[in-house]
C-alpha cells in the first residue's frame, strides 16, 4: 500500500505558503535614525576626545503633523538608534532639569525605506551652555520640554507588522501538520 496526499492538500498548503512569503516580501524595511548624546564638557558644540556620552537622556521623534509622536531614551553609551518606516521626522533632545543644549537642539530629515541617518548627535552639559541653543533644522524655533504628547509606535504606517509574518508561518506549519496527520489517519491512503 502506498500512501499519498491528494491535490487539494498540496494546493492549500501551497497558497498558505505563499501568503506567509507575500507578507514577509510586502513587509516595509525598516529605517533608522542614529546619533548620540555626550558630555559636551568643553562647551564647543563638538564631541571631542574623552566627551563620553550620557545614559537615559530623553530623545522626542515626530512627523511634521505630529501624527506619530515618541519618546526613546539614550541608551548607556549615550547612543540613539530609534526603528521606524520611511517619512519625514522631526527629532530633538529633551535635556533634563538643570542641562543646557550646546549643540543643535532639533534636526528635520527625511529617511528612505531601509536606510539609516546617521550623525543625529546632541550635546549637553550642566549648567548654563554660555551660549543659546541652535534653532531646528527645519526653521523653526526652539520648542521647550513637554510640550509635545508622547503616543504612537515605532511603526506609525502598520502597528501589526510585525505580526502578519508569523501568522503566514503558522498558518504554514498548521498546514503541515494537517497533511503530516492525514497521511497518518486510518482510511487516508488509496488502494
Amino acid at each position: 500500500m502506498q500512501r499519498s496526499i491528494r491535490w487539494p492538500q498540496w494546493l492549500a498548503l501551497g497558497l498558505v505558503a505563499l501568503l506567509a512569503l507575500g507578507s514577509l516580501a510586502a513587509r516595509p524595511q525598516s529605517t533608522t535614525l542614529r546619533g548620540m548624546v555626550f558630555n559636551d564638557a568643553n562647551r564647543n558644540g563638538a564631541r571631542d576626545a574623552g566627551e563620553a556620552g550620557v545614559f537615559d537622556i530623553r530623545i522626542q521623534v515626530s512627523t511634521p503633523d505630529l501624527s506619530f509622536v515618541q519618546e526613546y531614551r539614550s541608551a548607556q553609551d549615550g547612543t540613539f538608534g530609534p526603528i521606524l518606516s520611511q517619512g519625514t521626522f522631526n527629532v530633538r533632545i529633551i535635556p533634563p532639569d538643570g542641562w543646557s543644549v550646546t549643540t543643535r537642539d532639533a534636526y528635520s530629515v527625511f529617511v528612505e525605506q531601509g536606510k539609516a541617518v546617521t550623525g543625529l548627535d546632541f550635546g549637553i552639559v550642566q549648567g548654563a551652555a554660555g551660549k543659546p541653543a541652535a534653532k531646528s533644522v527645519s526653521g523653526g524655533a526652539a520648542t521647550s520640554p513637554g510640550t509635545l504628547p508622547t503616543s504612537g509606535g515605532e511603526r506609525p504606517g502598520d502597528p501589526l507588522a510585525d505580526v502578519w509574518p508569523m501568522l503566514g508561518v503558522w498558518f504554514v506549519l498548521c498546514g503541515a501538520a494537517f497533511i503530516a496527520l492525514t497521511r497518518l489517519a486510518p482510511g487516508s491512503h488509496r488502494r
